[in-house]
């Protein structure tokens, strides 16, 4: 019993990073917006962070089963692929370091965050 909730708390703290990181990409957009008049900012801004944020509901914070909550680490999983590709393109085009330096950082934590959680769900079903 004492895994299983271990396993549930860690769960759930990833799952908090991926919100966190789903406003902080929401964010982003808008200040892009605002800052520059950039529709495409927002546009990618609002629609990754609420991918990243539906990553953090389908991450079971409540407790749910392990197999109703993997979907949420694959989607923050590849939703921070996608971006951290886009943002070390666009640096190594512009040169510019806002936003990329925040984004790359947190997207590279969110990719090692979710994968390890994955993985951590192939062994419990080879050990079952």
């Amino acid at each position: 019993m004492e895994t299983k909730n271990k396993e549930l708390t860690l769960s759930k703290k990833i799952g908090l990073y991926n919100l966190v990181f789903g406003a902080v990409v929401m964010l982003g957009g808008l200040i892009g917006y605002f800052t520059a008049k950039s529709v495409p900012s927002l546009l990618a801004g609002v629609t990754f962070g609420h991918l990243l944020i539906l990553g953090f509901w389908g991450t079971g914070f409540n407790d749910k089963t392990q197999s109703e909550r993997k979907w949420g680490f694959y989607l923050a999983a590849i939703v921070s692929i996608i971006l951290l590709i886009f943002f070390i393109i666009r640096f190594m085009k512009t040169g510019k370091a806002m936003p990329a330096f925040i984004i790359i950082p947190m997207a590279a934590v969110s990719i090692f965050l979710n994968s390890y959680r994955l993985h951590l769900f192939s062994l419990i079903n080879k050990n079952n």
